[in-house]
């Protein structure tokens, strides 16, 4: 077998860029712009001599390549721990903790600086090489929460450089980057939908008002109409939320946040909650007397008074349980099935099986999730793992459950169809939709926007079942159903969305294939499993989706333990909508007791130059 060895970026960088890969743009005798692949990497030196590097945030993809010889690292203040320090600043904790929690699914992950760089932390309003370039730091937040820019004067021209604020002619490389914690209408990092939205146009605004004649992205092409460019971006981003707000299930959820946050995306402070589009509530209904619910628990009781049971929120479940049994209304219970993986849906299932001795069902697309807790990197995820079986239809007492594959909130997500003769058949759906809509407000999920997948495909099965089952989520307590005028709305919403989006990416053009799914998929290429322990024989995977129309090719870009930099064609015509797999070999390095090793590469489109994603696992103790 044919296998890659990769290096620890604990040890090491991902690695200095060999300046003959570079084109290089020379802004004046003592700044330098490298144009490495699709990045640029600003340079300069200083009236003492000094070579210094300016980065805009800490993002790994990139950010750290330059020429030998870099003295100083500017970085905005709030970011320099972790390029000075990731291990003790961020993967340590994330390894442990971090990557089970509600913001788990961030691609924003550091990497260490090359050795012996100074790291400055320096904040807005500071002006660095006063006696020669005169670059001006401000804060623009956005992409992470404490980026800068920089700007300068060089021969009567204001150049910007602004980072990841922006890409191309109003654009950005992503969106899954802007989920984030939204303080002010109170919604958290989970239910956050590109709530980092706000301040990227916060920031642009600001950059406007500069009044700059050229932009320089950490990405893409030197931006030549910085006015026009900012106000498309701006444009865009509003429409997208716009559309999201209209078809959101966050209405059901947090009533009271929802119009004051498309206020705040709107730019309208004025705007009126009656004026904001959003899909009519579907209809609701009762629970029929054999379906109980407890928080995020749904339980079937037969006639014979045996129970199979949906979800686990904990020991609420089994408190709720127990009492069942305990005043008469079950005796028994003969089955759990599991709809996704979150921790509000899996919590005490082992203790549950072991007490009751009952087999715990899913889907059998979603099993290897909660059968391994270091396969993944999605975000609230259970750190318990246990064992699963599938069915497809099952006969249990005078019921008949039929379980499927239902990619709604996250793409790791199945349901499950309950049917009861002479009743209307109830389809449990886990966390996928709410009387008033999606719910795919998490950018971290995976939500692939294609045609025949994601949410599309979901609505398209409920408009397919005949007869139209009641749709329950088990965070809304009356079941609901969705009648063909609903599904039309939010069929035709994600295809409006999705035009929308074509015209932020810059990899999602026709003559690229259209692959918008790149910029919603946090982890279209990633490294499996996303944790390795020290003792295993450090076999993983590199997987690669396209989700474009057309077959692509991916380059791959490594640095071995003895510091040479490869970058190979390892992925060759990957089909549309398909996947490939690598095998790689991690190198036989122990981290110390209690700290991870993290190992990184790039992945870079050999047909599309925009389009790259750095990928990561670690190796722990």
């Amino acid at each position: 077998m044919f296998y890659r060895f990769l290096i620890l970026c604990g040890i090491a960088a991902i690695g200095l860029i060999n300046c003959a890969w570079a084109e290089e743009i020379r802004l004046n005798d003592h700044l330098t712009v490298l144009r490495v692949h699709d990045h640029n990497i600003v340079q300069g030196q200083d009236a003492n001599g000094t070579v210094f590097h300016l980065l805009c945030d800490f993002r790994r993809d990139g950010h750290l390549a330059g020429t030998p010889g870099i003295e100083f690292c500017y970085i905005g203040k709030n970011e320099a721990q972790y390029v000075a320090d990731p291990l003790g600043a961020y993967w340590n904790y994330h390894a442990e903790k971090g990557r089970f929690e509600e913001v788990a699914g961030t691609s924003l992950v550091p990497v260490a600086a090359p050795k012996g760089t100074v790291i400055v932390g320096i904040v807005d309003g500071d002006v660095l090489d006063p006696n020669r370039n005169k670059i001006h730091v401000i804060d623009t937040p956005g992409i992470t929460r404490g980026s800068v820019s920089y700007y300068a004067d060089i021969d009567g021209k204001r150049i910007v450089f602004c980072g990841n604020l922006i890409y191309g002619d109003g654009g950005l490389v992503n969106l899954y980057d802007l989920q984030d914690v939204m303080p002010v209408p109170k919604i958290g990092g989970y239910h956050g939908y590109m709530a980092r939205g706000l301040k990227v146009i916060e920031s642009l605004e600001k950059i406007k008002a500069l009044k700059p004649d050229k932009l320089i992205p950490a990405r893409g092409p030197i931006i030549e109409n910085p006015q026009e460019s900012i106000d498309k971006l701006i444009g865009r981003l509003r429409a997208v939320y716009e559309n999201y707000v209209d078809v959101s299930a966050l209405w059901w959820y947090f009533p009271d946040s929802m119009p004051l946050a498309a206020r705040l995306f709107s730019g309208n402070e004025n705007l009126e909650a009656d004026a904001i589009r959003r899909m009519p509530q579907a209809k609701l209904h009762e629970n029929p007397p054999w379906f109980l619910e407890h928080a995020t628990t749904r339980v079937i009781v037969s006639e014979n008074k045996a129970a199979f049971v949906i979800d686990s929120v904990g020991d609420g479940s089994v408190k709720f349980l127990d009492k069942l049994i305990e005043d008469g209304t079950i005796r028994k219970v003969e089955g759990i099935f599991i709809t996704h993986y979150h921790w509000d849906h899996t919590a005490k299932v082992p203790a549950i099986a072991e007490k009751f001795q009952c087999p715990v069902y899913c889907d059998e697309n979603m099993a290897p999730i909660l059968e391994s807790r270091d396969y993944y990197h999605m975000p609230c995820r259970d750190a318990q793992e246990f064992k699963t079986q599938d069915f497809k239809t099952m006969k249990w007492n005078e019921f008949t459950l039929t379980s499927c594959f239902f990619p709604g909130q996250t793409l790791y997500h199945g349901a499950l169809f309950i049917e009861k003769e002479g009743e209307r058949p109830i389809f449990v759906i886990g966390d996928s939709f709410t009387p008033t809509g999606i719910d795919d407000y998490c950018l971290w999920n995976r939500n692939f926007p294609g045609d025949n997948e994601g949410y599309l495909y979901c609505l398209e099965k409920i408009r397919k079942m005949e007869p139209r089952p009641l749709l329950v989520n088990q965070h809304v307590i009356p079941p609901f159903e969705f009648d063909d005028e609903r599904i039309d709305y939010m069929v035709a919403a994600l295809k409006a969305r999705r035009e929308i989006l074509a015209t932020i990416f810059p990899y999602a053009a026709p003559e690229f294939g259209n692959g918008v799914g790149f910029g919603v998929d946090s982890i279209w290429a990633r490294f499996e499993p996303y944790y390795v322990s020290a003792e295993s024989d450090r076999t993983i995977r590199l997987i690669v989706r396209n989700h474009a129309d057309k077959p692509l090719s991916f380059y791959v870009d490594w640095t071995t333990e003895d510091g040479q930099q490869h970058s190979e064609l390892l992925f060759s015509d990957v089909p549309p909508y398909g996947e490939q797999t690598q095998p790689f070999k991690l190198p036989q390095w122990k981290p110390e007791p209690g700290t991870v090793s993290p190992v990184t590469a790039t992945v870079r489109c050999r047909e599309i130059p925009s389009l790259e994603k750095g990928v990561e696992t670690m190796i722990g103790h």
